[in-house]
């Protein structure tokens, strides 16, 4: 509209914008888009490999264990002097029981 000789606050009335708005999204329309790159998808560094993830919900499936979190699971272990490192420091178990 304002291309056609009226002005930003007349179209502003006209469209039912805000001024500022329709200001923005004039500059919006005008400034031209930055290209997109695709980047590559890469593992996470600390992904439990399947072992890994196949050991651990084998503890947490196995009789002593089927009844608690995650988390106590990994309290009772550690306080047994049994450490996983692929559990990762117990937050690695509830997600592989999502999985």
């Amino acid at each position: 509209m304002t291309a056609d000789g009226m002005t930003t606050r007349q179209a502003a009335v006209l469209t039912g914008l805000v001024r500022s708005t329709a200001i923005r999204h004039g500059r919006a329309a005008l400034a031209p888009a930055p290209p997109m790159v695709p980047r590559p998808v890469l593992d996470p560094v600390y992904k439990l490999t399947v072992p890994e993830r196949l050991r651990i919900l084998e503890v947490l499936t196995s009789p002593r264990f089927v009844d608690l979190a995650p988390l106590q699971v990994y309290a009772q272990l550690l306080d047994e002097g049994v450490y996983r490192p692929e559990s990762g420091g117990g937050s690695g178990m509830p997600w592989v029981l999502r999985r």
